[in-house]
């Protein structure tokens, strides 16, 4: 009976490789730093008027900055204060004002609440919700249509 070799201690010839793939190593290849910024040429200024202008940028777009977000703020406060009194205008009326003004010795301002709800085609989707409330909150709004061109014009 002939012995059987075992696979796995015959040695492996290894593969031959072309010499272009035998030096390339991924190793030495350079992750680059996250922290490191281009460099970029630097502009003369020779009597240092330049580098006052660029101070006075620097503090102008810190200064709009602040600027901007005590507008947002102000905004947002006047609408949060705003937001009972166009409430209590609105409520019971069919059409309703997009804005509200607020009046200063400086001007006007414009308060607009562009967020409505549409209207509904039935009430049945609120009756779950309110029962027997609905008609305290809302109320139903039609329009009537003629369409003249459709009669008869031979009828007196």
């Amino acid at each position: 009976m002939p012995a059987i070799k075992d696979k796995s201690s015959r040695p492996i010839k290894p593969v031959p490789q072309p010499e272009s793939l035998r030096k390339l190593s991924f190793g030495t290849i350079a992750k680059k730093k996250e922290e490191s910024r281009a460099s970029y040429p630097v502009l003369p200024d020779p009597n240092g008027q330049l580098a006052v202008m660029a101070t006075r940028i620097i503090e102008r777009s810190a200064q709009i900055d602040a600027l901007d977000g005590a507008l947002c703020l102000d905004k947002a406060e006047l609408k949060t204060l705003a937001t009972p009194f166009y409430f209590a205008q609105a409520n019971g009326k069919v059409e309703v004002a997009s804005s509200v003004n607020v009046l200063s010795p400086a001007g006007e301002v414009l308060i607009s609440f562009p967020n409505r709800y549409g209207r509904l085609e039935s009430e049945t989707v609120l009756r779950p919700i309110l029962g027997e409330q609905t008609a305290q909150f809302f109320r139903q709004a039609f329009t009537l249509e003629v369409d003249g061109t459709a009669s008869d014009s031979s009828r007196p």
